[in-house]
């Protein structure tokens, strides 16, 4: 998986998603559709996605960018699949623009502080 910016860890009940340190926002937004796409392709709607080893503090997201962020996940993993998705960061980097947005368009989308918590 050269070509992407994340290691797939296939779990039990979930697939984890972890971000290499390498990584930035256009490089997110992209494999967000590829994360859709090996969680269809493993027929498992329950996601992590860990940011704690990357370098996600970096990105200076704008606000409408996390907007879209929101959005997206929306898009990709909303109606009909009612993906659940947990998204694992830094605490001094947890801004809660993108739960809003999904949570209020029917998407179960968290934010988690730990591996644990998320599971």
């Amino acid at each position: 998986m050269d070509d992407i910016g994340f290691n797939l860890i296939e779990k039990e009940d979930y697939l984890h998603f972890m971000i290499k340190k390498t990584y930035d926002f256009d490089t997110f937004m992209s494999d967000l559709e590829k994360i859709k796409e090996l969680s269809r392709k493993k027929r498992c709607n329950k996601i992590i996605i860990d940011l704690l080893e990357s370098d996600s503090g970096k990105w200076n997201i704008e606000l409408s960018d996390r907007f879209n962020i929101g959005l997206k996940i929306v898009n990709l993993f909303g109606f009909p699949d009612f993906t659940r998705i947990a998204l694992i960061c830094d605490k001094k980097y947890y801004e809660n623009l993108v739960e809003d947005v999904t949570s209020k368009r029917g998407v179960y989308y968290k934010v988690f502080f730990d591996i644990k918590d998320a599971v």
